[in-house]
């Protein structure tokens, strides 16, 4: 029979994460594996990827599974307890689907984390991430709109893809075309100039 408390406890942890939690957080705090799969079969919690639930009469994320993936990057770790950007935040591709900037071709989520750190069941790039290279977009950490064109430009991206990008954090107000020739320039990219010399020119011409 399920405890009144093993529920309170779950709703502590999903109150700050858009209702989910993960196997790890749970037994955490003392609520078993077992009871999860109790609540799952009454149907107070719901799986979102493996090893994460939401429960369902809590919140719920605009891209749940990228949340989920998130949390699991460290799955004993709540999310108001991690140290940020050391811990995982989301870049490459996976922060263009947040941004609501389209959805390029890509299976798995992708975040950067600091070097040494262990992150599971994600595509993972491991670098130092500076301030001001980092910021919160839907209750996620993501990489700024200029680190992760930077990012991108080395996957590579066609040079069109990465001209519509530009020109969507900029029409999108997530950047402007002075930020991004800044950030740019001291990254030493400066290949990549002629894409805002095209956006200037459009802005003119507007």
């Amino acid at each position: 029979m399920v405890d009144i408390g093993d529920i309170v406890k779950l709703a502590d942890i999903a109150d700050g994460q858009w209702g989910q939690v993960t196997v790890e957080q749970a037994g955490r705090v003392g609520v078993p594996e077992a009871t999860l799969v109790e609540l799952e079969a009454l149907h107070l919690i719901e799986p979102v990827i493996d090893e994460v639930v939401r429960l369902r009469a809590g919140g719920r994320h605009s891209m749940p599974r990228l949340y989920a993936a998130w949390l699991r990057l460290a799955p004993e770790t709540l999310a108001w307890e991690r140290s940020l950007p050391h811990s995982g935040v989301v870049s490459h591709r996976s922060a263009v689907r947040l941004y609501r900037l389209g959805d390029l071709p890509g299976e798995h989520p992708q975040f950067t984390v600091s070097p040494g750190v262990v992150a599971p069941d994600a595509r993972t790039r491991r670098a130092d991430l500076g301030p001001g290279s980092w910021q919160w977009v839907d209750g996620l950490p993501v990489t700024t709109p200029s680190r992760t064109v930077l990012d991108l430009v080395d996957e590579p991206l066609d040079i069109t893809e990465v001209q519509s990008l530009i020109r969507g954090f900029v029409q999108n107000g997530w950047a402007t075309v002075e930020d991004l020739t800044a950030d740019f320039s001291s990254a030493e990219r400066r290949k990549w100039a002629p894409l805002l010399d095209v956006l200037q020119a459009e802005e003119v011409h507007s």
